[in-house]
């Protein structure tokens, strides 16, 4: 949890001057702060529509930070006054992947996905799939209740495999916008099965505009026994996107030669490098 302190200076007659009793200048810098504060309360307010109850802590600080004022004098004072605690995670240095279709089907709605990872030395994953695009002609599916479900492939989801560096068994999970989510376990290439743990489930995040798409979820991969905290893994980032039309599209960061396969090694292309401190 981050904690965000402030003073703030007092009059030495304790009161506050009025807009219309002080110089303009400094009753617009004034209306300026005013504005930002209003903007920051109303983004933590739990009734706010852009309010994300699940919303990671690095979210909430960025946004939090940049609600207010930018001068030397209140940089300063928040820098020493914002404390890490004992349960905080540090992460790993983001990687950003461009997702390209595959050229056996196009999608004339969707510009782009871009797909971004980070490891925690905690054992999480956090993943961000940003997409581009004509929303209104994606088949999104509705939020349901989170849990797992089968099939999600068939439709708009997104996926992430991964292994560990020089091995050949992996992992695979799907999340869906619906907020429903899959995991599967593999000895070797398409050699495993579903995984039965509840606890695995990952926090998935959506959000939606007219030209944009964004789906996070945070993997607990501490809860793969099998894996090495203190080895670097492969990844194989991919998105499945349904258009209203029936017409799937499959996304990956790197396709192997022939039909869709993201379960194929070479699929296998981002390499996410140990978090500072967990070697």
């Amino acid at each position: 949890m981050f904690v965000i302190t402030r003073s703030l200076g007092k009059f030495s007659d304790d009161r506050r001057l009025s807009d219309s009793d002080m110089p303009p200048a400094k009753a617009q810098r004034r209306q300026v702060r005013r504005e930002k504060t209003n903007i920051l309360t109303k983004d933590f307010h739990p009734y706010s529509p852009t309010f994300a109850a699940l919303a990671s802590l690095r979210e909430i600080l960025r946004d939090s930070v940049a609600a207010l004022p930018r001068c030397a004098r209140c940089c300063s004072s928040i820098s020493s006054t914002i404390r890490q605690t004992p349960t905080m995670m540090m992460q790993s240095i983001p990687h950003i992947a461009v997702l390209r279709c595959h050229t056996g089907i196009s999608s004339q709605w969707v510009r782009g996905i871009e797909a971004r990872v980070v490891w925690t030395e905690r054992g999480f994953l956090a993943l961000t799939y940003s997409l581009e695009g004509d929303i209104t002609r994606l088949r999104i599916p509705p939020p349901r209740l989170p849990r797992r479900a089968d099939g999600l492939w068939q439709h708009t989801c997104f996926e992430v495999f991964i292994a560990e560096m020089g091995q050949q068994s992996y992992w695979e999970f799907n999340f869906s916008p619906s907020g429903e989510w899959a995991a599967f376990a593999f000895k070797r290439y398409r050699e495993g099965g579903p995984i039965e743990d509840d606890g695995l489930h990952p926090e998935i995040v959506v959000r939606s505009a007219a030209n944009s798409f964004e789906l996070e979820a945070i993997v607990r991969l501490d809860r793969l026994q099998a894996i090495d905290p203190k080895v670097p893994l492969r990844m194989g980032l991919s998105a499945v996107i349904e258009e209203t039309d029936g017409t799937i599209s499959y996304w990956a960061f790197k396709h192997p030669p022939g039909k869709p396969d993201f379960h194929h090694p070479d699929s296998f292309a981002v390499e996410l490098a140990l978090p500072d401190g967990s070697a």
